[in-house]
């Protein structure tokens, strides 16, 4: 894991800069699989200090407007880790209480603190088999951001700006990244393609529109091929798509959105 001090960096540097705005389009989740979904609830509610809610019917846990969803475990469900999307991150206002109180739960720890300039990061595992970064960001508390491995870090984001609005820049050399209210979308580059995200433990990213009809001709137009065409969930209507390196999106409308 030799990128620590880089994915900091870039990650200080980021935090220095306002926010970049795409349309009203905005992230809304990421779905994760576990084999036990009232425990995982309780699991993100209480460690990650999120608060437990419902997307239509759907149990989740709710850090201000990004939630958390939870699939049941399929027997082949693998890791995160060695997909596209590498890791989830959280930022705390303790970090190193926070270790603490992961340490004495038997939570597993992959990466004790560290600390590069004023950044304190560590890494842990959720019991289902998620990376999470967590991190101390005194500007932004909560759920933090969703971190992507790509042979093309420019040509990924490129594809986020096209499709879901916002600019990419590249600070100081190091990562891209685009924020998207207060979550960020970090690419690190790596030699070559990861698996594809859908299965893994964190099968998929989850946007919001106001029109999902209008979204999915939007994506058609652009030659985006829709697995799932609209359906209807009891919150809503939800579609999905394939991103770059096989970064799986679900398209979500709520009811009164």
């Amino acid at each position: 894991m030799t990128y620590f001090k880089p994915v900091v960096g870039f990650i200080a540097a980021c935090l220095l800069l306002a926010p970049v705005h795409g349309r009203a389009d905005e992230f809304h989740h990421v779905h994760l699989r576990v084999a036990d979904r009232p425990a995982a609830l309780e699991w993100y509610a209480k460690h990650m200090e999120g608060q437990q809610t419902k997307v239509g019917d759907i149990a989740a846990v709710a850090f201000g407007k990004s939630h958390l969803l939870f699939l049941p475990a399929k027997d082949d469900t693998e890791s995160n880790v060695g997909s596209t999307l590498d890791h989830i991150g959280f930022s705390f206002r303790d970090l190193e209480a926070k270790m603490a109180e992961f340490e004495e739960a038997g939570v597993k720890i992959v990466q004790p603190v560290r600390q590069i300039g004023s950044i304190k990061f560590g890494f842990i595992d959720d019991p289902w088999g998620t990376r999470i970064e967590v991190m101390e960001d005194r500007q932004l508390y909560g759920f933090h951001h969703i971190h992507l491995h790509t042979p093309d870090p420019q040509a990924m984001l490129g594809w986020f700006a096209e499709h879901l609005g916002g600019e990419p820049t590249r600070y100081f050399g190091i990562l891209p990244a685009i924020r998207y209210g207060d979550v960020w979308i970090l690419a690190q580059k790596v030699p070559a393609a990861k698996e594809p995200t859908i299965s893994r433990s964190a099968d998929h990213i989850g946007w919001l529109f106001d029109d999902l009809t209008a979204a999915v001709e939007r994506f058609k137009a652009k030659g985006v091929t829709i697995d799932q065409e609209p359906e209807p969930f009891s919150g809503g209507r939800y579609a999905f798509i394939t991103g770059p390196n096989g970064l799986r999106f679900e398209l979500v409308e709520l009811r009164g959105n």
